[in-house]
């Protein structure tokens, strides 16, 4: 089947959890989730929804929350913040779920904490935060930008070159891209970078002129190399990529270091194209250790089950997977210790729940700001189109 076919079926019906023998006459649990399952945000998302729902099914078939089955009801965004608020509220109030999870864009993310606050709701939102206020209602599954953004330029910085470098900040028309410019450029004040040193474009979606930014980009150079810091998302990234590989602009010549590239956007490229570049997260697909191993391991019998394209071939794990994963689990220890789904319960269950991630590492929930507390990874692209982790903040 191929991936939009299935992405148009996966869309037009609610993913249901497997309820097992243990906990198969107790009432569902209602999980919602809002995803882009079709749209230009599509390309990231759809595999996020896949691993919630493997999640889901693994903690039905360890019985459950306080003995009953969780069922995942998924709705289709279509890359539209409008839409996705509109599923949060019908999933909130419509279908009573006890949490929501999903969103990838930062307007989508605050479309649905919206609903989330309005009903008292619990949302869980795979990435970071970049508001300076987190709400009560979201739980964040990526360390907020103050903390990511002087780890990216401490190694930058260390890396290529010093105060000599040029510096190109390439992000998408909106909050998300926004505040992480503005992050990254107090990071670089702080160490000395001059604010001429700084070029920053940000691009709205479905931009596909990249050509000339890659023009843009070397010309700010002034005969050094700049280094490209990217929080691109879906289509713009490929476009991105294939206009330095048009240029013929390899790692060398124009290194970028991405904030939302993933190994499931790489398999979208002829790998040479990629190769060399860089990208934070904190888990990546080549870790080792049991855990990693583990999940791997998981994720590719779920693939084949539910012949997922692409990944029945070849089943990739990438950050966001983690974090949409841990997320179940984190709503399930939550409510097992509060004894009740009722989301101010679970709320006040969360901070300081700990988990065993994938990546190998002990993540916690934050008893400061909601956000879930998982290390930080500087990974480099490979030809294979993985990356290799050449940093990380635990170190």
């Amino acid at each position: 089947m191929r991936r939009r076919q299935w992405l148009t079926a996966a869309a037009a019906a609610p993913l249901a959890g497997v309820a097992w023998q243990g906990v198969r006459a107790a009432e569902p649990i209602v999980l919602g989730a809002v995803h882009a399952m079709s749209g230009p945000l599509a390309v990231s998302e759809w595999v996020f929804a896949e691993a919630l729902q493997m999640a889901v099914d693994e903690v039905n078939e360890q019985g459950g929350v306080l003995g009953r089955p969780l069922q995942l009801e998924l709705r289709n965004s279509d890359s539209n913040d409008a839409l996705a608020s509109a599923h949060a509220e019908t999933l909130f109030s419509g279908q009573q779920a006890a949490a929501v999870f999903g969103g990838w864009a930062s307007e989508t993310r605050q479309a649905i904490t919206a609903q989330a606050e309005a009903v008292n709701g619990l949302y869980f939102y795979p990435g970071t935060n970049e508001d300076a206020v987190f709400s009560q209602h979201a739980v964040y599954g990526s360390a907020p930008l103050p903390l990511m953004m002087p780890f990216a330029v401490r190694y930058l910085l260390r890396n290529y070159g010093g105060l000599s470098v040029r510096w190109v900040l390439l992000g998408m028309e909106s909050g998300f891209s926004a505040a992480m410019h503005d992050q990254l450029r107090a990071s670089l004040a702080a160490r000395g970078v001059p604010p001429e040193a700084i070029m920053e474009r940000r691009v709205p979606y479905g931009f596909d002129a990249f050509d000339e930014l890659v023009v843009q980009s070397v010309q700010h150079g002034h005969n050094a190399r700049p280094v490209v810091i990217s929080s691109l998302e879906g289509i713009a990234a490929l476009r991105w990529f294939r206009a330095l590989s048009g240029a013929g602009l390899s790692a060398q010549d124009l290194p970028v270091f991405g904030v939302g590239l993933s190994e499931e956007e790489l398999r979208m490229h002829d790998p040479s194209l990629v190769m060399g570049h860089m990208a934070l997260w904190s888990y990546f697909h080549t870790l080792g250790g049991a855990s990693a191993e583990r999940f791997r391991q998981r994720w590719a019998m779920h693939a084949r089950r539910r012949r997922l394209p692409g990944h029945t071939e070849r089943p990739l794990t990438t950050d966001p997977m983690e974090a949409s994963y841990l997320a179940v689990w984190l709503w399930a220890k939550a409510a097992t210790r509060a004894g009740s789904i009722a989301a101010p319960a679970v709320r006040a269950a969360l901070p300081g729940v700990a988990l065993a991630a994938p990546s190998g590492a002990t993540v916690r929930m934050s008893r400061i700001n909601h956000c879930l507390q998982r290390p930080l990874m500087v990974g480099r692209a490979r030809r294979d189109g993985l990356f290799d982790v050449v940093a990380r903040s635990d170190d």
